[in-house]
């Protein structure tokens, strides 16, 4: 008898128990937070970035928005690859880095045992501002970025009565992020804007 007592003693102090756990875990998080956000803006820093910061960003975009000028075609015959993305960036600052990307994607149309292929490729210099001094997350990157996209489009047509052509493009560009680090060198990231030929990217970035 005296057994089940303390065993039943113990399953309704189990509740209790793990109330004030998370009591704790909470008070620790917010007395984590009011030290952030009670030190200087000059030394704050979470360590999500710093100014040794060097990364390599793989991604991929989505929707493809390479698109075709001149004639109508048939949706249903549509094809198309990438964007990838490729990046580079580096820290000037413990809060903000710039970097160069280069990108590419390609879509094309097959009508009337004939095709139209267009060829995109971007080279886009950006600056970005890292907000590891304004939300205490260490596993979290998130950012805000500003640059320029210079892109050269080629079209090419296996019809003999359709000329090939050339284009360039250049045109300012902003986007937004974030990075989650799964370890301290591996990140998984997803961006909205900035590409030439997508609207929304996701991959991985490499800090180096």
């Amino acid at each position: 008898m005296k057994k089940i007592l303390i065993v039943a003693l113990a399953l309704l102090a189990m509740p209790a128990i793990a109330q004030k756990k998370k009591d704790q875990k909470a008070k620790a998080a917010k007395t984590d937070a009011s030290n952030f956000y009670g030190t200087p803006y000059a030394s704050r820093n979470i360590g999500s970035f710093d100014k040794s910061t060097h990364l390599v960003s793989l991604t991929y975009g989505f929707p493809n928005t390479l698109d075709y000028d001149g004639y109508v075609l048939n949706d249903d015959n549509k094809m198309g690859i990438g964007p990838v993305n490729l990046r580079y960036e580096f820290a000037v600052r413990d809060e903000v880095s710039v970097g160069i990307a280069v990108g590419g994607a390609t879509k094309k149309w097959d009508y009337a045992d004939e095709t139209a292929r267009i060829t995109g490729v971007s080279v886009s210099p950006l600056g970005f501002y890292h907000f590891n001094k304004l939300i205490p997350v260490k596993q979290l990157d998130v950012f805000a970025g500003v640059g320029a996209n210079v892109n050269y489009i080629m079209y090419r047509y296996t019809d003999d009565l359709i000329e090939d052509d050339n284009e360039v493009e250049v045109y300012p560009t902003a986007l937004v992020g974030a990075r989650y680090y799964f370890t301290d060198n591996f990140s998984g990231i997803l961006e909205v804007g900035g590409s030439s030929f997508s609207i929304v990217k996701i991959g991985a970035s490499f800090r180096l």
